[in-house]
């Protein structure tokens, strides 16, 4: 098993080394090892600090880094909140019911990369939430490291996740839960 922590360079070089800490110290005391890599320059446009750039340059670097590390399987922390997410977004750009079925708990690799042929990426949190996962970290003794980015309301995600979802919970307390069923539901 291999950690890895990327650094898409959209933040401080302070807070992104507290990033990186956070996870090493965590990895240190599973004894697992790090991989950490991080973008190739600074993002300048508005379209190089995009998600979906951000997104492509993640998962080409974790395509080497996997392969590096010999591994065949990458895991993420995908939760269902990250789900509800994405639903909402792909429902909001106009996707047909493939895009509305979210993401796959298990998937061919995601963008194309070199080595990324054969690589398998897993999502095995999608049926838990943000919050199970955050008292399962506190049950262990483990602080989650909060990515100041994420309050950044200039990303589409993050205004789903701050000012959408909210609204939707105060309407049903169990919005997160349906939206992800409905993905589930689109992939039957």
């Amino acid at each position: 098993i291999t950690a890895a922590h990327f650094d898409h360079r959209l933040r401080t070089p302070a807070e992104a080394a507290r990033d990186f800490d956070a996870v090493r110290d965590v990895a240190q005391r599973l004894d697992v090892l790090v991989a950490a890599g991080r973008a190739a320059r600074r993002p300048g446009s508005p379209g190089e600090r995009s998600e979906a750039s951000a997104r492509e340059a993640r998962y080409r670097w974790l395509a080497r880094a996997c392969r590096q590390a010999g591994a065949d399987v990458c895991v993420t922390g995908h939760t269902l909140d990250d789900q509800a997410e994405t639903v909402l977004l792909r429902l909001t750009r106009g996707s047909g019911a493939l895009g509305a079925a979210g993401m796959r708990g298990e998937s061919d690799w995601p963008v194309p990369a070199r080595g990324s042929r054969g690589l398998r990426l897993v999502r095995p949190l999608l049926g838990v939430t943000r919050v199970e996962v955050e008292a399962y970290l506190a049950a262990l003794g483990v602080e989650p490291s909060w990515d100041a980015s994420n309050d950044a309301l200039d990303y589409a995600r993050n205004r789903v996740r701050l000012e959408v979802l909210p609204v939707l919970r105060a309407i049903n307390e169990r919005a997160t839960e349906h939206l992800a069923g409905f993905a589930d539901a689109q992939r039957e």
